[in-house]
């Protein structure tokens, strides 16, 4: 368990998860293979530059948004 743990925090401070990637010109092109990859790897995670929680699963946003 330790070691998930260990891999969420390394997740939540990767920088390729920031939403300030979205600013790129590349990625203001192309930006669904970084959207698809948020959805399949990690559809909620902390956005340590943004100070923002980042939901890209659809199950995640509905539960959020009838939940809290």
């Amino acid at each position: 368990m330790q070691a998930s743990f260990a891999n969420a925090i390394e997740e939540a401070n990767d920088e390729s998860l920031s939403l300030l990637r979205l600013l790129t010109p590349e990625l203001l092109a192309d930006p669904y293979a970084l959207y698809r990859g948020w959805r399949e790897h990690n559809p909620v995670h902390w956005d340590p530059y943004m100070h923002a929680w980042v939901m890209t699963g659809y199950p995640e946003v509905t539960t959020v948004l009838t939940n809290y």
